[in-house]
């Protein structure tokens, strides 16, 4: 794995993918009759789930990662504030819209 990515899947030729959300509807396209399906059925839960990790990985993913590489105690209480901001967008979302019904 070159880039520091976690999930991973490498395909019988050789393809990788590194992201959560094409490696979950790979499997689950590849895979349909194994296992728990990893996507709603309904076109609008699918939606909703791909909203949700988008807002995620705009927030959270990508914050937390810039912490988690920082160093300096000015620059880690910087990136901590932009993290607390970002769980604080999330968590406003989670309220408004975490049950996928609206």
């Amino acid at each position: 794995n070159a880039k520091p990515k976690v999930p991973i899947v490498r395909t019988a030729d050789n393809y990788t993918m590194i992201e959560s959300d094409v490696v979950a509807e790979y499997l689950s396209e590849r895979f349909p009759n194994r296992g728990s399906q990893l996507m709603p059925a309904l076109p609008e839960q699918r939606a909703h789930v791909r909203l949700l990790a988008a807002v995620f990985d705009q927030t959270i993913g990508s914050s937390g990662f810039a912490y988690l590489h920082t160093s300096g105690r000015e620059e880690l209480t910087k990136q901590r504030n932009v993290l607390q901001n970002h769980l604080q967008v999330l968590n406003t979302f989670l309220e408004r819209h975490g049950s996928g019904e609206g």
